[in-house]
C-alpha cells in the first residue's frame, strides 16, 4: 500500500483522533490535528533559542554540513543506514504502580555522525555539538494520546489531576501505542525505513518489526503492527 494509504488506515483505528483536544499553547505552530500526538525532544541553539525540526525528517537531512576543528575536518553523514534504509526504533518503558502499569513510547529516528575527511573515521565531539546543535545523531519524539472521559471514570485515582482532551505519554493499550508510533513515524520519517519495537543501539530481529517503507514508498505492515491493528479493530 501507498505511505498515505497506510496513514489512513492506522489514523481509522486511533480513538485519540475522534476525542476533542484540550489545546496547550507551546505547540501552537502545529497542525490542528498534529499538535498533541508527538512532541520532538527539545534542543537548544548557542543563543538559547528552541530548535524546530521539519515535519517530514528526509533521509539526508543536515547531511553534507562540514566542520573545521583542532582534530581536522569533518563532514556530517547518515546514520544507520541498512538495506532496508534507516532503522527507526520505537522504545517502550513500563511504568506504574499498585497494580497500574501504563507505558509511553519514544520514536528515535537516525540523523548524522561525524566522518573525517581526511582519514575518514567517525569522531564524537562536543565541540561539534555546540556548533551544529540541530544535528543529533538520533532524533528522539514522544508519543502522545488524548485522555478519554472513559479514562477518568475508570481509574479515578490513577488520574487524579488529569482532564478529559489532555494529551498525555501514558498509553494503557499497547496496540494503541504501537498504531500511533507507526502513524508518527509514516508522518515524520522520509525515504525507505523500517520501524521496529526495541533500542537504536540494538540490532534488531524482524520479529520485532512494525512496518517496512521502500524506496517507492510503499508500505509493508508486519507481524507486531498487524497483531496490533486486528486487537484495534476486535475492541473498536
Amino acid at each position: 500500500m501507498t505511505r498515505q494509504e497506510a496513514m489512513d488506515r492506522l489514523r481509522s483505528l486511533i480513538p485519540s483522533f475522534e476525542r476533542d483536544y484540550m489545546p496547550f499553547g507551546e505547540h501552537a505552530d502545529k497542525s490542528e490535528d498534529m499538535e498533541w500526538i508527538y512532541r520532538d525532544d527539545y534542543v537548544w541553539d548557542k543563543d538559547n533559542n528552541l530548535i524546530t525540526y521539519p515535519e517530514l525528517i528526509p533521509a539526508d537531512y543536515l547531511v553534507g554540513i562540514e566542520v573545521n576543528i583542532d582534530r581536522g575536518e569533518y563532514v556530517s553523514v547518515p546514520r544507520s543506514n541498512t538495506e532496508k534504509g534507516r532503522k527507526v526504533a520505537l522504545s517502550v518503558m513500563d511504568f506504574g504502580m499498585l497494580g497500574n502499569t501504563h507505558k509511553y513510547g519514544t520514536l528515535s529516528i537516525p540523523g548524522v555522525q561525524w566522518k573525517s575527511k581526511t582519514d575518514g573515521h567517525y569522531i564524537l565531539s562536543s565541540k561539534i555539538d555546540k556548533m551544529v546543535p540541530q544535528a543529533k545523531s538520533h532524533y528522539e519524539v514522544k508519543l502522545y494520546k488524548i485522555i478519554a472521559p472513559d479514562d477518568l471514570s475508570q481509574k479515578v485515582d490513577d488520574w487524579d489531576g488529569y482532564d478529559p482532551g489532555c494529551a498525555t505519554q501514558r498509553f494503557e493499550n499497547l496496540a494503541e501505542l504501537y498504531c500511533t508510533a507507526a502513524y508518527v513515524s509514516l508522518l515524520r520519517v522520509g525515504g525507505p525505513y523500517y520501524l521496529y519495537v526495541g533500542e537504536s543501539y540494538v540490532v534488531p530481529d524482524e520479529t520485532d518489526y512494525l512496518l517496512v517503507v521502500d524506496e517507492n514508498d510503499n508500505v509493508e505492515f508486519c507481524r507486531e503492527l498487524n497483531w496490533a491493528i486486528n486487537e484495534m479493530e476486535s475492541n473498536g
